[in-house]
């Protein structure tokens, strides 16, 4: 992670986050990871895109919102 390199420090915080998990995580100094990523989403076929879509607004909506975080918060 940039600036620091802090993947041991935020591992604890993203391990089994489903909101990390919505999204693909690339270094983004890492040219050939990122040609490899922009390579897959541009071969995907239309069907393939809008599953994805589909899957990524599911677990949108199934990711606790604002302001039961901020009571939870709240409550500590």
């Amino acid at each position: 992670m940039f600036p620091v390199g802090w993947y041991s420090f935020l591992e604890p915080a993203v391990r089994n986050n489903s909101f990390y998990k919505l999204t693909r995580c690339i270094e983004v100094f890492d040219d050939n990871e990122i040609l490899e990523a922009v390579k897959s989403a541009a071969s995907q076929s239309l069907e393939q895109s809008l599953d994805r879509l589909n899957k990524f607004k599911k677990e949108w909506s199934e990711l606790s919102s604002i302001e039961s975080i901020i009571l939870f918060i709240e409550s500590l």
